[in-house]
């Protein structure tokens, strides 16, 4: 009887589920990075964006983290300064 590959994910090696179980890899998303698990599904959706519901992102360049303090009021002042101008 032959082996069923695993799927892991390209950041952390996180094991994501079996070959066929992820039949689409381009659709898996890491519960470990909370991003999608193969480049493939980072080049068809792009990187997932930190929000309040998942504050921490893990891509290619790193963790990206939502503040849930200072994005709001950042997005703010931005505003009145686009008005001042």
């Amino acid at each position: 009887m032959g082996r069923i590959e695993n799927v892991l994910c390209c950041r952390c090696n996180a094991r994501l589920g079996c070959s066929l179980c992820c039949e689409r890899v381009a659709d898996v998303i890491c519960l470990e990075c909370h991003n999608w698990g193969h480049k493939r599904g980072v080049r068809k959706h792009g990187n997932i964006v930190p929000n309040i519901k998942i504050p921490r992102v893990r891509t290619d360049e790193g963790w990206q983290t939502y503040h849930v303090l200072t994005e709001p009021v950042s997005r703010f002042v931005a505003a009145i300064d686009e008005g001042e101008s």
